[in-house]
C-alpha cells in the first residue's frame, strides 16, 4: 500500500471530525473540537508512520532474493527511525556496509550454525561466534551427549531475513535480524537410532532474533545472541 493512497483517506476523515464545532459531554468530561483535532492529527501521523515502517521493511533485504513474510516482521514492533539511525551510524564508520549483503551473510551463518548444532560440534563455526556463544553451543552439545540424545535440524530453509534493530555502543556495532525459517526438528536416541521427539518428515516454522556484533568499522560480524520467539 502506498502512502499517497492512505493519507488522503485519513485526511478526509480528519476534515470531517474537525468540522464538528459543538462540545460533547462524556462522563462529565467535555471534549471539544480542538482536542478532537489534535487527536486526528496524531492519528494521521501514526498511520503515516506505520506505512513508512512497511515500506522500510520491504526495502530491507528484499533485493536479496529472500521471500518476504509480513507476519514474521510485523510481530516485532521496532521503531524504523531508530533502525535507520543505527544503520546510518554503522555506514559512517564502514562506508562499504550494505544491508542486502549483511542479510545474505546472516542467512549463511544461520544455515552453518544449525548444521553445527545438529552435529554437536561448534568448532567449524567458532570464528563466526562470540566466546559466549561458543560456550553456549558447547554446553548444549555436552548436555545432549549426557542424555544420550541428539537434536536434529535438517532441511533448513530460510524464508526471510529482516533487520529489526541496529545501534552503536562503546566502539561496537550491533545489528539484530529477525530470521524466519522452516526445518525438520526431531530428536534421536543415540543408542537405538529411534526418533524420540519431534517429527523427521513434517517441517516446522521458526522465528528467531539473532544479534550480531563487531568492532565498529570494516570488521567481521559475530553472532552474539539468539532469542527464540
Amino acid at each position: 500500500m502506498k502512502m499517497t493512497a492512505v493519507l488522503p483517506a485519513v485526511a478526509g476523515a480528519a476534515g470531517t471530525l474537525l468540522s464538528v464545532t459543538s462540545a460533547h459531554a462524556a462522563g462529565g468530561i467535555t471534549v471539544r473540537s480542538g482536542i478532537a483535532g489534535l487527536a486526528v492529527t496524531m492519528l494521521v501521523l501514526g498511520v503515516a508512520r506505520l506505512v513508512a515502517r512497511g515500506v522500510r521493511r520491504r526495502r530491507r533485504c528484499g533485493a536479496a532474493g529472500l521471500q518476504y513474510d509480513d507476519s514474521a516482521s510485523a510481530a516485532y514492533d521496532a521503531e524504523p527511525d531508530d533502525v535507520d539511525a543505527g544503520l546510518l551510524g554503522i555506514g559512517r564508520t564502514d562506508p562499504g556496509f550494505d544491508e542486502v549483503r549483511f542479510c545474505d551473510g546472516a542467512r549463511e551463518m544461520f544455515l552453518r550454525v544449525q548444521k553445527a548444532r545438529t552435529e554437536r560440534d561448534p568448532a567449524p563455526v567458532a570464528e563466526l561466534l562470540t566466546d559466549e556463544m561458543v560456550r553456549v553451543l558447547r554446553e548444549e552439545a555436552a548436555r545432549q551427549r549426557r542424555n544420550g540424545q541428539s537434536d536434529h535440524r535438517d532441511a533448513v530453509v530460510v524464508r526471510n531475513v529482516d533487520i529489526v534493530e541496529a545501534w552503536q555502543e562503546s566502539g561496537k556495532d550491533h545489528v539484530t535480524a529477525l530470521i524466519y525459517a522452516t526445518h525438520l526438528d526431531y530428536t534421536i536416541d543415540d543408542a537405538t537410532g529411534e526418533v524420540v521427539g519431534g517429527n523427521r518428515t513434517v517441517p516446522v516454522k521458526c522465528e528467531e532474533l539473532w544479534t550480531f556484533t563487531r568492532s565498529s568499522g570494516d570488521h567481521p560480524w559475530r553472532l552474539a545472541d539468539v532469542d527464540l520467539r
